[in-house]
């Protein structure tokens, strides 16, 4: 059982691997002004967007009105199945 929390621990979330992903655009471990971050994850969303998005414009503006949401709900996260419909709400516990 210890090695399975172990693991869980060492499993990266996925705010840390945007992290991860931001540094190594930015290209340097020196401290950066908030502008460097934008650019940045700006450059690393248009480059996943044109290699995985048959619309990368569209999707863009959508990923925009998602984000928007999301941060106007105070970082709630909504659920979506891979098909794109909303998960049932589920009652904490269940």
């Amino acid at each position: 059982m210890s090695t399975e929390i172990t693991q869980q621990k060492c499993v990266p979330t996925s705010v840390e691997l945007l992290d991860a992903a931001v540094w190594r655009e930015i290209g340097s471990e020196e401290p950066q002004p908030r502008a460097a971050f934008v650019e940045a994850l700006s450059a690393l969303v248009g480059r996943w967007l044109l290699v995985r998005s048959d619309a990368p414009e569209m999707d863009l503006v959508t990923l925009m009105c998602r984000a928007r949401g999301y941060i106007e709900r105070g970082g709630a996260e909504r659920r979506y199945a891979r098909n794109g419909k909303k998960h049932k709400e589920q009652k904490p516990g269940k």
